[in-house]
């Protein structure tokens, strides 16, 4: 299924962008992806390409269950790039959307959510122990979005990774819209998401062209 909106674009403060979006087909359904990559230069925008690149290549016959391929596919392609990079980091979110059901993986604070009828419902949790102090209300919004940059929890080249990918699979979900999206989305953003999915769809496509000049990070964003 062709997104909605399908956009990676660089922020008002940013010379580079070292995002990047992608979806495929898959067997059974289709794949959506949006990479976050960590400093904004030119190597770790070439690392993140050849990552989605390698990934949307990969066998996705299911082989193994959904879930277990995603994974292996993700660690596969990582170690592939590890023999010739060290160093790289970036978060990803993933979602392989089949006819009854979804699998989501994601890596640092890239995330995916779901816009429903009162607003948004993230599916995903960042990776990073402020997150939690953030939720329990022992740091405010504003320090949270200043500390919750750690590249050790992000995807990293030379390095393991399997305990950092968070693997999930879930019903999918009847008439809701899926959004995928990196941290220069909804730290600007999560907050007007409120409203039926249709409202969140609409405020999206406006935002689109007021955080070329508004956000501080480049912005990715997929809804489906």
């Amino acid at each position: 299924m062709i997104p909605d909106v399908f956009i990676s674009r660089t922020g008002a403060r940013e010379s580079l962008n070292a995002d990047h979006v992608e979806h495929w087909p898959i067997e059974g359904g289709h794949a959506y992806l949006v990479c976050d990559g960590i400093d904004h230069i030119e190597h770790t925008a070439t690392i993140v390409r050849l990552f989605s690149s390698l990934l949307k290549a990969a066998d996705w016959g299911y082989s193994e269950s959904p879930e277990a391929q995603l994974a292996s596919n993700v660690l596969a392609v990582m170690d592939t790039i590890s023999q010739n990079d060290q160093g790289t980091a970036f978060c990803l979110g993933i979602a392989l959307v089949t006819a009854d059901k979804m699998i989501i993986g994601h890596c640092g604070d890239c995330r995916i959510g779901l816009l429903r009828d009162n607003g948004i419902e993230w599916l995903t949790e960042d990776d990073v122990p402020f997150f939690s102090m953030y939720k329990k209300g022992l740091l405010t919004k504003e320090t949270y979005l200043r500390c919750r940059h750690i590249p050790s929890c992000k995807m990293k080249t030379g390095e393991k990774n399997s305990q950092k990918l968070k693997t999930a699979t879930l019903p999918r979900p009847a008439s809701k819209r899926l959004l995928l999206c990196s941290d220069g989305f909804w730290s600007e953003c999560e907050d007007l998401l409120t409203g039926s999915h249709e409202i969140c769809l609409q405020a999206i496509r406006q935002l689109n062209s007021s955080l070329l000049t508004t956000a501080q990070d480049n912005f990715s964003i997929i809804v489906v």
